[in-house]
């Protein structure tokens, strides 16, 4: 099953269109029922985003040794998705409240833990979001 990256911001946030001439990091508002319960009922936020890899979902937005390893995996492609997807959200975070809910939807914990997540923190060797807790951004 794929990963999917949902956003809770306080503030409204830009868009990132969809490229199907060179796919990569964009970010799509999500409302009603596009929006998991779960999500919204965990993040608390006054809008909610789903964000997308060059994949076409979230799976793109991990990569280590072995996306290294595997020509298949398009390894560069991975990195370059984490950090501008991370600048998205360093360049979006003044001023606002971010909460990332990240999950395959293949466990579905009573309850969401919530930990701070820092954006300056990201391993240039390995990345990959934990799942099924509310990460709230910080710098």
């Amino acid at each position: 099953m794929c990963m999917c990256v949902y956003i809770g911001s306080m503030n409204k946030l830009p868009i990132v269109e969809w490229n199907d001439a060179t796919p990569g990091f964009s970010l799509a508002e999500i409302s009603g029922k596009n929006l998991p319960e779960v999500a919204a009922v965990s993040m608390k936020s006054n809008y909610y985003y789903e964000a997308y890899s060059f994949m076409g979902c979230a799976c793109g937005f991990s990569y280590g040794e072995w996306s290294r390893k595997d020509k298949d995996e398009e390894h560069h492609l991975r990195v370059r998705d984490v950090e501008e997807f991370m600048r998205y959200l360093s360049d979006n975070f003044n001023d606002n409240s971010l909460k990332l809910f990240c999950t395959s939807w293949d466990i579905f914990p009573e309850e969401y833990e919530e930990k701070d997540f820092r954006i300056i923190a990201i391993d240039e060797n390995e990345f990959d979001f934990e799942e099924n807790v509310i990460l709230k951004i910080e710098k």
